[in-house]
């Protein structure tokens, strides 16, 4: 089966208030591009080979390589860029992000053998920037029979469409009256914005020799925000019959969370020759709570000059568990080339939504775990990378490619994410590392608008610039 977009919310229009889907748990969930230049230019390889202050997000074991301490710091630029297709046209979209990428601190104590390194620092690990704009004449539907389905049972509790004046009840029947069905002008824009930062203590040491192990504890923090404006309106002018003389309506959903949790991550490093790396990792589930504020306001107008108006906000909390993740990368090469590939094991059957804070909550939650189990699936990363040293220079250059397929099952491969990678990087005086990365990334997929009406296709472009500056003493 095919499923909703990857790091977005559906669409809050469809019930009139706020509710948790399963891209909440997997928001959360989803491994990224990490940390630092050099990384993100190589493909985000270096399971095996990262020695510098990157390592602690993606194999923590590699900052015992280094005999040097550090100091890092990194900047980072996300361009989300949405071209979608809803009702046979084609709307584009973008929206950016400019965010710390790292501040870290990396001491090497002295030893007579072996080494020992512990870190210390500051990470944005993930970015939930995303954006979304339609617009398309639906000649089949409307979002009012979402809400109300024409001459179907009703509820005991009040619609959003009678909140609305737009449907009715025959209380005689025990049916809608709700003939506003189709043809109506439909819009949207999404926007999504925060990330999800983490504070780290590391320490890593060579325990034999070329043997290397580490150890990471994180303290996620964060925040994510939704806006979605969704418009429907009778442009053609076929409702003008009172009660019904329909005009438009707009909807307006707010979301704004806070995030709090922590996680550790472990691995290994052997060096089995000069230039060859074996490297293992596993990092636990993050433990997350979330605390959401939401809003859901809309407002229908009619040709009579009246509206009416519906607004819905409240507070909700709530606990996820992602998955684990289990890494293993190999590397090799010479004094002046470095080729390395490593691979990532994540089930997302394994997201859960725990702790609610209502009984109402509670039954949602556990609904919402039953579906994770059905619609998602266990994928396997890859990520290849390279690099190589200008002859007679400290002048480096770095290519790589990503690939992280959907966790939806059944997903086409059109849905899977891929990036391709490169930049540069150069020592000043073997004292001062400047690097660049870039890495562009390219996916299909889509979205539920409300129930019922989907976008047809949303081609993601992203360009992700990355410049981190290591000052080594």
């Amino acid at each position: 089966m095919k499923a909703a977009c990857v790091l977005s919310v559906t669409m809050l229009c469809a019930t009139g208030s706020y509710s948790q889907f399963p891209e909440d748990v997997l928001r959360y969930s989803w491994q990224g591009l990490g940390v630092g230049a050099r990384s993100m230019a190589m493909g985000t390889a270096g399971m095996s080979f990262l020695d510098d202050y990157s390592a602690v997000y993606w194999n923590p074991a590699g900052i015992a390589q280094s005999r040097m301490s550090e100091f890092s710091f990194g900047l980072g630029h996300l361009s989300y860029q949405n071209s979608a297709t809803y009702l046979g046209e084609q709307s584009s979209f973008s929206n950016n992000q400019t965010s710390l990428n790292h501040i870290g601190l990396l001491y090497a104590v002295p030893t007579t053998q072996g080494s020992f390194t512990v870190g210390i620092g500051f990470d944005r690990v993930s970015e939930f920037t995303t954006g979304l704009s339609f617009d398309g004449f639906n000649s089949m539907g409307s979002i009012i029979q979402s809400w109300a389905p024409d001459g179907l049972a009703y509820p005991p509790d009040l619609t959003r469409a009678e909140a609305l004046e737009l449907a009715r009840v025959d209380t005689n029947a025990g049916t809608f009256i709700s003939p506003i069905a189709d043809s109506v002008n439909q819009e949207g824009k999404t926007l999504e914005g925060g990330g999800l930062n983490r504070f780290t203590l590391s320490g890593a040491a060579e325990v034999a020799r070329n043997l290397y192990v580490g150890m990471s504890l994180n303290f996620l923090g964060g925040s994510y925000s939704y806006s979605n404006r969704f418009t429907e309106s009778d442009n053609m002018g076929l409702y003008q019959v009172f009660p019904f003389d329909y005009s438009s309506l707009e909807v307006l959903d707010l979301v704004e969370a806070d995030i709090r949790g922590f996680n550790l991550n472990a691995g290994m490093v052997y060096h089995f020759a000069r230039y060859a790396r074996f490297g293992l990792s596993v990092k636990t589930p993050s433990w997350i709570t979330v605390e959401e504020t939401f809003s859901s306001d809309a407002i229908s107008w009619f040709d009579n000059g009246e509206s009416a108006y519906d607004p819905t906000s409240g507070v909700t909390e709530y606990d996820i568990a992602t998955p684990f993740v289990f890494s293993a990368g190999l590397s090799g090469g010479t004094a002046d080339f470095t080729l390395a590939g490593s691979v990532e094991y994540i089930d997302f059957t394994q997201m859960e939504f725990r702790n609610p804070t209502s009984q109402v909550l509670a039954s949602t939650l556990l609904g919402l775990n039953t579906d994770i189990k059905e619609i998602f699936r266990p994928t396997v990363n890859v990520r290849l990378g390279g690099e190589i040293r200008i002859p007679e220079s400290n002048f480096f250059v770095r290519a790589g490619y990503i690939l992280l397929p959907s966790p939806y099952d059944g997903d086409p491969s059109e849905f899977d994410q891929k990036y391709v990678t490169g930049g540069i990087g150069f020592m000043v005086d073997n004292a001062v590392a400047v690097d660049l990365g870039y890495a562009h990334g390219s996916w299909d997929t889509y979205r539920q608008v409300y129930a019922g009406a989907f976008t047809e296709v949303e081609q993601i472009t992203t360009h992700t610039f990355r410049g981190t500056v290591v000052y080594l003493f």
